[in-house]
């Protein structure tokens, strides 16, 4: 099955929980294992790990889109030089997460944030979207979204925080 790309963005980085953004940091949040059966991808902006039988499908100089073989799980993320104050992160993200619901997702809860990570979880008939926006409180973003089929939620699940968390500014 083909997916879609979808509007998604994050912020890049963190900096271990200062809400003035006086200093930056890549230091995560929340403590993250990254399976070893991951690969690190390097683009310009960031870095991102995966699981390793995702492919690079296409990118660029500040974007990453990975997928499998059949198209049944899809991962892309997208560096800009635009921030996100660490206490803008809920509002951001039920932004985008309306006009996500304008385009046939649902939402699964409410946009949780920890620390300078925020996630949305989405569904429609077929996929699940786990939306993130990650902040360094400054001026750098990332954009993305991990989605796979529903039939897939058991193998995923699991990879989701590890993939969100594991992305770094450079």
């Amino acid at each position: 099955m083909a997916v879609a790309a979808c509007l998604i963005f994050a912020a890049c980085g963190n900096n271990g929980g200062n809400t003035k953004g006086d200093k930056e940091s890549n230091e995560p949040i929340v403590e993250v294992v990254i399976p070893d059966n991951f690969t690190e991808y390097d683009c310009s902006g960031f870095t991102i790990s995966y699981p390793n039988e995702l492919y690079t499908s296409w990118d660029g100089d500040e974007m990453v889109n990975l997928t499998n073989n059949d198209g049944s799980v899809f991962i892309d993320a997208t560096f800009s030089a635009w921030g996100s104050r660490e206490i803008k992160l809920k509002e951001t993200v039920k932004n985008f997460v309306g006009l996500l619901k304008n385009q046939g997702w649902e939402a699964v809860g409410e946009p949780e944030v920890k620390g300078r990570v925020a996630t949305a979880l989405l569904k429609n008939d077929e996929e699940f979207n786990n939306f993130f926006i990650i902040s360094n409180g400054k001026d750098h973003t990332v954009s993305g979204s991990v989605k796979y089929d529903k039939e897939m939620a058991a193998v995923y699940d699991a990879y989701v925080t590890p993939i969100i968390y594991s992305i770094k500014v450079k």
